[in-house]
């Protein structure tokens, strides 16, 4: 009997193989048969669970110019706020996978900011005429990338076939801020196309006005403009694990009343990847507010007067307003020997604290002046390169692509 059943499953495993690779297959042969419309660009971020990240600011400066472009947008349901901030832009069901399929295979140019392993997977190939940036969505991050982790070799033949066409085949331009970043990409993603050093769309928002983005943050999460705002903003972890989150925020809002003076709050936002276990770090206290699904992160960056975060290449976007940033990580031996660190964490300017002890000492004995002075350091010795004209940059490369 066990043996009927085991069998059973093996021609089951063995038709399901057959089934996905003949819609592969099929699907492949589409793609080349569908033709391309020269003035339509794809957008995508987050692998479709955003509305923001450097995309965003791209198609806001190509609404700002009013250029003549098809700009669709493949988003999932539950991430569809801040949609109305666009005139021009259709947004499609990203979890309908047969439109967007189309939707990709159709368009001239193919904006992103993650992998795009899902939809080669499904089927979908890049022919003559089609071209693709792939934007990034962290700005230089710490955390160890692809082939720069050891844990990727492990991963399936078929994942790291497919991630090879995605940037070694595919992907025609990477944006970066520094020169570091440039070698990472080439070498973390086996990338063998064009790096535009134009800087992060998304870090043009630090130069414009801060109280506009501070009033709609507010407004939007119910926060009285007396209060002053720390951002919990954590990494994804592979484990999709919350015990690293168990940060104490009545003594951080304690602590910082404390140090700063005036009335705080704690606002958390985890990674979309993280949200099947968010609700098992909430409710810690009263005045705790979830923005998980607020859809711009770098709003919340903006309107912050203090960051708190472990790994997350925020911490690098926040560092230009010279505000307050803390590291607040449980995990760094586990987090470093699963995924590892570019570069030591006590290089960086931002204190760390490893239990919730540490983190109001740091709190209360913060000094600003000479974070100001380190994070300045930091950013001159690296050479970065963001002064509000990222996204203007990307545009004329984007105009050049479709006018080709």
């Amino acid at each position: 009997m066990l043996i009927l059943i085991e069998f059973k499953y093996l021609i089951l495993m063995f038709l399901k193989d057959i089934f996905f690779f003949l819609r592969n297959v099929i699907f492949g042969i589409f793609s080349y048969l569908i033709p391309v419309k020269k003035n339509k660009i794809v957008i995508r971020s987050q692998k479709g669970n955003s509305i923001g990240g450097n995309v965003k600011y791209i198609v806001r400066e190509i609404e700002k110019q009013n250029l003549n472009y098809e700009l669709v947008w493949l988003c999932n349901k539950d991430f569809r706020e801040g949609r109305e901030e666009f005139r021009k832009v259709r947004f499609v069901d990203n979890e309908n996978k047969y439109r967007a399929f189309f939707e990709t295979a159709s368009a001239k140019l193919w904006l992103d900011d993650s992998v795009k392993i899902p939809e080669l997977r499904f089927g979908l190939r890049k022919k003559k005429g089609q071209k693709y940036i792939n934007t990034w969505h962290g700005s230089f991050g710490i955390k160890k990338l692809f082939y720069d982790v050891d844990e990727f070799f492990s991963l399936s033949l078929e994942y790291i076939k497919l991630h090879n066409r995605d940037f070694s085949k595919y992907c025609d331009i990477m944006l970066s801020n520094c020169a570091w970043e440039d070698e990472v990409f080439k070498r973390a993603f086996r990338f063998k196309g064009k790096i535009e050093r134009v800087g992060h769309p998304k870090n043009d928002i630090f130069f414009e006005d801060r109280e506009f983005y501070r009033k709609k943050v507010f407004n939007k999460l119910g926060i009285s403009l007396d209060k002053k705002v720390a951002l919990y903003m954590p990494s994804f972890r592979e484990s999709l694990t919350a015990r690293c989150f168990n940060l104490d925020y009545k003594r951080v809002e304690k602590s910082l009343s404390e140090r700063f003076g005036g009335d705080w709050v704690v606002v958390s936002r985890f990674h979309p990847f993280n949200l099947e276990n968010k609700s098992s770090v909430f409710g810690v206290c009263d005045s705790q507010i979830d923005a998980t699904y607020y859809s711009d992160p770098q709003e919340l960056l903006v309107a912050a007067d203090v960051l708190i975060s472990d790994y997350s290449s925020c911490m690098f976007d926040y560092m230009m307003t010279k505000r307050p940033c803390f590291i607040f990580a449980t995990d760094i031996a586990e987090y470093n020997q699963e995924r590892g660190f570019y570069y030591p964490l006590e290089t960086t300017p931002f204190p760390i604290a490893q239990n919730n002890d540490e983190m109001q000492n740091n709190i209360l004995n913060f000094d600003i002046e000479k974070f100001k002075l380190d994070s300045e350091k930091f950013l001159t010795e690296r050479n970065i390169l963001e002064d509000g004209l990222a996204s203007k940059r990307t545009v004329e490369i984007i105009k050049n692509i479709i006018n080709v």
